[in-house]
């Protein structure tokens, strides 16, 4: 990921605040989002190397293109905590992004909510959609846990979690605030 192009990154991401490009290929084989506006020459960005996504800031994408891609010293950095989860949260849902999700699942599983009861509760659910409704069922758990945080990164999660909460839909399954498959709505596919 670098703010100019090069014979690797040549596709740019441009949100409001700046630019990044990156390596459509790589994006590409995580992500059926950027397969398509990458490679479908029915999609203007396909044509263009160029997708504009609004809403997000260059700090959100930045935060985000480094978790999911090889950093200048060709090593992943995936380390997920309080400074990256919401927004890992967020984009991960937004771009489709299956790896990502099924790695925050495993880290509030396995790493936040690592207490028996609320592991028996949700071994049997496997996508991370589920477990992010079993989450919003069980806000208070979820408060008390945060509230074990020192202050400051409990505020920061709190604040960042409640920007990113799951809305459910009247046919009882859990929609992102996104609504990137409302047929009404979506932009692609």
């Amino acid at each position: 990921m670098t703010r100019h192009g090069s014979h690797l990154k040549n596709f740019e991401i441009r949100v409001h605040d700046g630019s990044v490009f990156v390596n459509a290929h790589a994006l590409a084989m995580l992500s059926p989002y950027f397969e398509k506006v990458c490679f479908d020459e029915s999609f203007t960005e396909a044509n263009c190397g160029c997708v504009e996504v609004k809403d997000v800031d260059l700090n959100q994408i930045t935060i985000f293109l480094s978790y999911v891609l090889p950093g200048d010293d060709f090593l992943y950095h995936k380390t997920i905590d309080g400074s990256n989860l919401a927004v890992l949260i967020q984009l991960a849902e937004r771009f489709l992004f299956p790896s990502v999700r099924h790695e925050i699942e495993a880290f509030l599983v396995d790493g936040v909510f690592a207490n028996e009861e609320f592991k028996k509760q949700c071994s049997h659910q496997r996508d991370l959609g589920s477990k992010m409704l079993q989450l919003q069922k069980r806000r208070n758990q979820v408060s008390k846990l945060i509230t074990s945080l020192p202050p400051a990164e409990a505020k920061y999660v709190q604040e960042q979690v409640a920007r990113f909460t799951l809305y459910q839909s009247p046919s009882g399954y859990p929609i992102s605030a996104y609504a990137w498959n409302d047929f009404n709505v979506r932009m692609f596919f």
